[in-house]
C-alpha cells in the first residue's frame, strides 16, 4: 500500500512538473515576443526621432536664411514626424492593452482610401530621406466595415516596414482587390522581402 501511495504521489508531482515546464516555456516566448516587439518599435521610432531633430536644427540655426515655402516645409515635417510618433506610441498602448485582454473591437465604416492616404502623409517624411516613390491605386468610393485603429496599425506598419527594408529610389505600390466577400490590401515593394504569413 504504501508503494502505491508513493507511485501515484510521483505520479501527480511528474503531472505537475511537466505543467510548470509548459508555462515556463510559454512564459519564455511571451517574453521573447514582448522583447522583439519593444526593439522594433524602438527601432521605428529613431527615424522620427532622427526627423525632429534635423529640422528643429535647420529652423534654430537658420530661421533668418530660410525662405517662407522652406519654413512652411520644414514645419509640415515637423508636424508628421510628431504625429508619427504619436501613432507608434499608440500602436504601443494598443498592443499592450490587447495583452492585457482590455482592447476591444469597435469595427465601423471606413473610407480605405483617406485612409492610405493620411498613412501616405505620416510616413512622407521617411520616404523621402530614402528617395522612395508610394502609390497607390485605391478606389475613391471603396469603404469597409472594420476596426480603424487595428487597419490603420496594422497598413502603417506594413508600409513603415516596406520604407525600411527597401533600397534607395525604390517604389512602393498599395492597391486593393475586392470581392463579393472581402476586400484585400495589398503593399509591394522593391525590397529584401519577407516570409509569407496570414493575419
Amino acid at each position: 500500500n504504501r508503494y502505491r501511495i508513493k507511485s501515484k504521489t510521483t505520479q501527480l508531482l511528474e503531472i505537475q512538473n511537466k505543467k510548470i515546464q509548459l508555462q515556463s516555456e510559454e512564459l519564455q516566448k511571451l517574453n521573447a515576443s514582448k522583447d522583439k516587439f519593444f526593439s522594433i518599435i524602438a527601432h521605428d521610432l529613431r527615424n522620427p526621432f532622427n526627423s525632429l531633430l534635423g529640422f528643429s536644427e535647420i529652423l534654430k540655426s537658420d530661421m533668418e536664411n530660410l525662405t517662407q515655402d522652406e519654413r512652411i516645409e520644414y514645419s509640415t515635417q515637423l508636424y508628421e514626424s510628431s504625429k508619427h510618433i504619436l501613432d507608434l506610441v499608440n500602436n504601443l498602448l494598443e498592443w499592450a492593452g490587447l495583452q492585457s485582454g482590455k482592447m476591444s473591437f469597435e469595427p465601423e465604416i471606413i473610407e480605405v482610401n483617406k485612409e492610405i492616404a493620411d498613412i501616405m502623409n505620416i510616413l512622407k517624411g521617411n520616404a523621402i530621406n530614402k528617395n522612395i516613390t508610394i502609390k497607390k491605386t485605391v478606389s475613391e468610393n471603396l469603404k469597409v466595415f472594420a476596426d480603424k485603429r487595428m487597419l490603420h496599425s496594422i497598413v502603417l506598419n506594413l508600409v513603415s516596414n516596406a520604407i525600411k527594408y527597401s533600397y534607395p529610389g525604390g517604389a512602393i505600390e498599395i492597391s486593393t482587390e475586392e470581392t463579393e466577400s472581402e476586400t484585400s490590401i495589398f503593399i509591394k515593394d522593391q525590397g529584401v522581402g519577407m516570409n509569407k504569413i496570414s493575419v
